[in-house]
């Protein structure tokens, strides 16, 4: 009854509601750890920062200059070198290697860090990688798309414990094709096509399961990513997503887990209160200082899958999505009379020439440039890049 009177309480403040800038003028400024390493081919990173206040802006106080490595537990050392503010990578030719454990040493501000030794667990491969075309109930009505899942299982029940994270990219094409680019008063062929570009991302979301307590170490059904058939028109071309699982320790596993908790809370009143996410990462110095991060140690394996609108079922409807339709009502035709005007277009910024004009009968003459914004003509100006990522196939 006490809960439910508070509730109330806070629906009627919330009527009259005014901005709230928190003063934070007490918080510690802890070493935070991000570290993963696997038997994949390196080099492997290690990003160092320090935790930071509210008032103090959005970016993080990165650690330069410390001293990190990795060390085996048949003693070897190997030397991870800072390229650039806070992060240290492995030499190319180091890997790990499954059934070796690893522990990990910084030495930053005249304080030692030291993780646990950590047992790299080889991951089992990824049985299948699929996805499979669903529908959802959106606010505005149904959402169409294709929701992506993964099934994997070890035979000799070793695993157990996994986490899945991927990169995304999806083909775009620009509006208008063209072969040349305005250069001085005339088109010059292009070295290199801009019209088909590829954009890039990453997950976001903690992507973990267990097969705690099952008769199998078998993983069904996990779902990975649900992309929508307007998002972005990420299906419109080509869309290709390329995956990795990983092997956990149980450590591990519950440090992901807490952090999942925490990252995923919807923020409600009755959510359970953040605590600390425990580390395997101590300071020699100072063992009750805390320390954010985890010093990963995992096998992993890797499936790729493409798709695309062509992959919905026939009976099946579906929305799309069109970009850049308002470049259709941009379009500046020049007769060549106007020579003065389309050396003015061609030269100004935010503007690209498409094409020539010829006219449907007579001599193959053109009479006419065109031209258009450039982000309808060139698709690397839309936050995209002309080659494919490294694991792309079309």
């Amino acid at each position: 009854m006490k809960r439910l009177r508070i509730f109330i309480l806070l629906l009627v403040m919330s009527a009259c509601l005014s901005p709230f800038e928190p003063e934070t003028t007490d918080y510690d400024s802890l070493l935070v750890v991000d570290a993963l390493l696997t038997d994949a081919p390196g080099p492997y990173k290690v990003a160092l920062s320090y935790s930071y206040g509210y008032e103090e802006g959005e970016e993080p106080a990165y650690v330069s200059g410390a001293n990190v490595s990795v060390m085996d537990e048949g003693g070897n050392v190997y030397k991870f070198n800072q390229s650039s503010d806070g992060i240290y990578l492995s030499d190319p030719s180091f890997q790990g290697e499954a059934g070796k454990k690893y522990k990990l040493s910084i030495i930053a501000n005249e304080n030692t860090y030291e993780s646990d030794y950590e047992l790299l667990k080889a991951s089992p491969p990824i049985d299948k990688l699929y996805a499979n075309f669903e529908t959802k109930n959106g606010t505005d009505g149904t959402i169409f798309g294709f929701q992506v899942y993964v099934d994997s299982n070890d035979p000799t029940s070793q695993t157990n414990y996994y986490r899945w994270d991927y990169d995304e990219a999806w083909a775009i094409t620009s509006r208008f094709y063209t072969t040349s680019e305005w250069v001085g008063s005339e088109p010059i062929p292009l070295d290199r096509l801009i019209y088909r570009c590829y954009k890039t991302d990453f997950s976001k979301n903690i992507l973990i399961n267990n097969t705690r307590g099952l008769t199998e170490d078998r993983v069904s059904q996990q779902k990975l990513n649900y992309i929508s058939t307007t998002e972005a028109g990420k299906l419109n071309q080509r869309y290709g997503m390329n995956v990795r699982q990983y092997a956990l320790s149980e450590n591990a596993y519950n440090f992901w887990k807490d952090l999942k908790e925490i990252t995923e809370s919807s923020g409600s009143l009755f959510d359970k209160q953040p605590f600390q996410v425990l580390s395997n990462i101590k300071n020699i110095n100072a063992p009750d200082e805390p320390v954010l991060g985890f010093f990963e140690v995992s096998g992993t394996t890797t499936e790729k899958l493409f798709f695309s609108l062509q992959d919905v079922p026939e009976d099946e409807d579906y929305n799309v999505y069109y970009p850049l339709g308002e470049c259709n009502l941009q379009v500046d035709t020049v007769l060549f009379s106007d020579y003065d005007e389309a050396n003015y277009l061609g030269n100004l910024n935010g503007v690209m020439y498409v094409d020539s004009l010829y006219p449907a009968d007579g001599p193959p003459i053109p009479y006419a440039w065109r031209f258009a914004p450039a982000y309808c003509v060139d698709c690397r100006l839309r936050d995209a890049s002309l080659d494919p990522p490294l694991y792309w196939e079309e």
